[in-house]
């Protein structure tokens, strides 16, 4: 296992925003006027949610985004500063121009959100382009232990992570970082497909993470029938995958493995997405291990998918799940930095995120080592 008492260098590269709240006790009609039961402004971004996680675990955090230079930037710079473990602020960019912000509307009766986003500038290859022979830069890069960013993670050693919104940036920096490290593991957390080098990028991740959403809008892009087949063709992909993850909301998540089937296990074995999703529906109150086998009349080598469900953490009450997916992926990574097994990362990535949703705003106060201890026993971690 690894040792988190000492803090890692994590760099978190993407957007960073402020989110104005309003909460209601029902999403209005078309056409009517209601009042708020509650109102407020907090940090958001999926970068800048990830870093506040982060932080909360203990870890040194850098953020690098671009901001105006209005009364959100300094908002943005506030936060960072504020925080009973401060994430750094060196490779803020301020610019001209307006800090992006979204208006979300929280719905009180289920926690749910809605979210309406005005986007400031991008972050592009000419902003990042100096920084590659920055010796300060050379140094945070050589001493990091994670870099992080949106809807695209990259993992260099489970240490950086990149967006493929800022592709000219993602790029660079990749390609940079690169020349430090030509082995770096790749984790990506996908949202969406996004056109140009996301498929590229996607046949060199390590690890995956994806929504059920993208999995659903992936598997008919593909044309596949059943979910369980794309997520095979899509290890096969990206053939350097050690594991994919996909995310059901309340039903929990699956992480799959690809592995060769050789029989003889007392793993339970489906055949169908539909053997998954009634296991989901039905016995959603413990962790499973399963195996999809294909069959084998159709393949030369018998091949399949090792398959470990984890349910949602349940809570008493759901106040905001805006941020919960960020708080996951800070889950996810902090598994992985410790060497966790595949059930124990899901349980704590799903812990983390249902502890974000019992809060308000998507960077509430983050579990910290301590809480992660009392909630899972000494030395989970």
């Amino acid at each position: 296992m690894s040792d988190l008492a000492a803090s890692n260098v994590v760099i978190g590269l993407g957007l960073a925003i402020i989110d104005i709240v309003g909460v209601v006790d029902k999403f209005p009609h078309p056409d009517t006027k209601i009042r708020t039961t509650d109102h407020y402004s907090t940090g958001g971004g999926n970068a800048f949610n990830f870093l506040s996680s982060v932080s909360g675990f203990g870890q040194e955090c850098h953020l690098i985004t671009r901001i105006g230079d209005d009364d959100r930037g300094d908002h943005v710079l506030r936060i960072c500063r504020d925080r009973s473990n401060p994430i750094r602020t060196d490779f803020v960019q301020r610019v001209k121009g307006q800090t992006g912000f979204s208006y979300v509307i929280i719905e009180a009766t289920e926690g749910t959100r809605t979210n309406i986003h005005t986007p400031g500038g991008d972050l592009e290859r000419e902003h990042v382009q100096k920084w590659t022979d920055d010796e300060a830069w050379k140094s945070l890069i050589s001493r990091s232990k994670l870099f992080y960013s949106g809807e695209l993670l990259i993992l260099f050693d489970l240490t950086h992570i990149l967006d493929m919104r800022y592709s000219g940036a993602t790029n660079l920096l990749y390609d940079h970082a690169l020349t430090i490290n030509p082995d770096l593991p790749l984790l990506i957390d996908v949202e969406k497909t996004r056109e140009g080098e996301f498929m590229e990028l996607l046949t060199r991740a390590t690890y995956i993470v994806a929504s059920e959403t993208w999995a659903t809008q992936f598997s008919r892009e593909k044309g596949t029938l059943d979910p369980l087949y794309t997520f095979w063709h899509l290890t096969k992909h990206a053939r350097k995958a050690k594991f994919v993850i996909v995310t059901y909301g309340r039903k929990g998540s699956i992480l799959l493995r690809p592995v060769d089937f050789t029989g003889g296990s007392n793993v339970r074995i489906i055949g169908s997405f539909d053997q998954l999703s009634k296991i989901m529906d039905n016995e959603a109150s413990q962790i499973q291990q399963l195996h999809f086998a294909l069959e084998p009349w159709k393949h030369k080598q018998p091949e399949g998918l090792d398959i470990t469900f984890c349910p949602s953490h349940k809570t008493d009450r759901v106040i905001d799940t805006n941020g919960a997916g960020d708080s996951f992926i800070a889950g996810v990574a902090l598994g992985l930095l410790s060497s966790l097994p595949d059930a124990k990362l899901l349980q704590l990535a799903t812990w983390v995120a249902a502890e974000s949703c019992k809060k308000r705003g998507a960077q509430n106060e983050t579990p910290t080592r301590e809480d992660i201890e009392r909630q899972f026993g000494q030395g989970f971690l």
